[in-house]
């Protein structure tokens, strides 16, 4: 029977000439054990140890995962990058990827999962000696607020809207640009009703705020404008309820969502009806859903330079001696898509000729 000593050496030299992909599972306790034919306690420990020397970290219930072989002799800046287990859209991947390369590029890289952050004594452990951590906004809570206030060393927050109050530096997207191209495009296109229908969550609010504001620059009067909020919930039923009362009130309307769930229930429901976007009603939707739903109009929050932008912030910051909180906007883009108001604007014009209306 092997010592835990040897079996941590075995792994060790294994990891090395395999080169296993960052985050991927290790063997469990239980295949550990089988394959050195010893106990499950030895094989625990032997898991344990190999948290210990940074190589490998244990998310409860879940199982162990390669983080990757620190390097302690170099004198590079060691960052810290909050992650979570599986990023579910393709564009929160690559954004992923994308600036975790650029860090590995130029500094040392310490992976943290959330979880970790979620617990006083593991985030103190993995806190310890980083000269920077950058994480996604989304990964902040309570907990991970209570734990970051020990923390001294610079926090950057990535794709920031809401969380103006926080003592971090943050890397925000600026939708002023097309808030306003889509509150131009529909003023001009004889739109003289708009339904913003949102979320209650604190980005969906932050959304809404943003568009109101924008169409009335463009010349909306209050009373266009009407706010249509749905509290925020995994329950698609309960939002199928909430898309049939306003359904009745959406023929000839400017309908700004601030969700892609929300869009896609939107869609779904009119559908079924018989009411088509980009006929009965215009839909500008924040987020992107489907490629094949080329009819609607989209503000596309893909964040292109959010990788580039988040590592000059980081430069700054590590280079300045002054404690300062610094925001750096990324200007989003309204991607128009086949619709582009023209069939809404003439159904209008149908529409006040017959008295529809």
């Amino acid at each position: 029977m092997k010592r835990v000593g040897e079996i941590v050496e075995i792994l060790l030299q294994e990891f090395k000439t395999a080169t296993p992909a960052l985050d991927s599972p290790v063997e469990s306790t239980r295949e550990l054990a089988a394959r050195f034919d010893i106990s499950p306690g030895t094989a625990d420990r032997a898991l344990k140890e190999l948290v210990k020397k940074g190589v490998c970290y244990r998310i409860k219930h879940k199982g162990t995962f390669f983080k990757g072989f620190p390097d302690e002799k170099e004198d590079r800046p060691l960052i810290g990058y909050a992650t979570t287990i599986s990023y579910p859209l393709e564009n929160l991947r690559s954004q992923h990827r994308a600036l975790l390369a650029a860090l590995r590029r130029k500094y040392r890289v310490r992976l943290i999962w959330h979880e970790e952050l979620q617990s006083p004594e593991i985030a103190a452990e993995e806190l310890a000696g980083l000269d920077a951590l950058i994480m996604h906004a989304e990964l902040i809570d309570s907990r991970v607020m209570e734990n970051l206030e020990k923390f001294s060393a610079p926090v950057i927050l990535v794709k920031c809207e809401f969380l103006f109050n926080t003592p971090f530096h943050q890397v925000m997207p600026d939708f002023s640009a097309s808030f306003n191209e889509a509150a131009r495009r529909a003023k001009a296109a004889g739109v003289g009703s708009v339904m913003i229908v949102y979320c209650t969550h604190p980005n969906g609010t932050y959304r809404h705020d943003c568009m109101k504001h924008c169409m009335l620059d463009a010349g909306f009067e209050p009373e266009q404008i009407e706010s249509i909020p749905i509290v925020y919930t995994i329950d698609e039923l309960a939002v199928h309820k909430a898309v049939k009362e306003i359904f009745p009130r959406i023929d000839g309307k400017f309908i700004f969502s601030t969700s892609d769930i929300l869009s896609a229930i939107i869609l779904k429901y009119a559908r079924a009806k018989g009411k088509e976007a980009g006929s009965d009603y215009e839909l500008l939707s924040y987020d992107n859903l489907d490629p094949e739903d080329d009819f609607l109009s989209v503000i596309d929050s893909n964040y292109m330079e959010l990788p580039e932008i988040t590592m000059i912030l980081l430069d700054e910051v590590l280079n300045s001696k002054e404690k300062y909180r610094r925001t750096v906007y990324i200007p989003t883009r309204l991607l128009i898509r086949k619709s582009a108001l023209a069939n809404i604007k003439n159904n209008l014009n149908t529409s006040n000729n017959t008295g529809e209306k």
